[in-house]
């Protein structure tokens, strides 16, 4: 039970920057909708949607690379691209 919760937990966090760069494009664009900004706010809000990407790159990353590491150390896992016992 408490496996499941954690993993649940790593999705969540690995797909929280996602989720925060979707809601804040939608809301600049709704922003822009209602009261056109400036372009000043206008980059200020595209900085922000940049680096929230740059941060979900590198939380899917580091997931992907411990996925990767959970696979090589772990005997019962069969990785599929590679098989340390067969490289001899």
């Amino acid at each position: 039970m408490q496996k499941r919760l954690l993993n649940m937990l790593l999705l969540l966090i690995e797909n929280l920057p996602v989720l925060l760069t979707l809601g804040f494009a939608a809301y600049v664009i709704a922003l822009n909708e209602v009261s056109p900004l400036s372009s000043s706010a206008l980059l200020r809000w595209i900085l922000v949607i940049i680096g929230l990407l740059a941060t979900s790159e590198v939380v899917e990353r580091f997931g992907r690379l411990r996925r990767i590491e959970a696979a090589v150390f772990n005997d019962n896992y069969n990785y599929p691209l590679m098989t340390i016992r067969n490289a001899h």
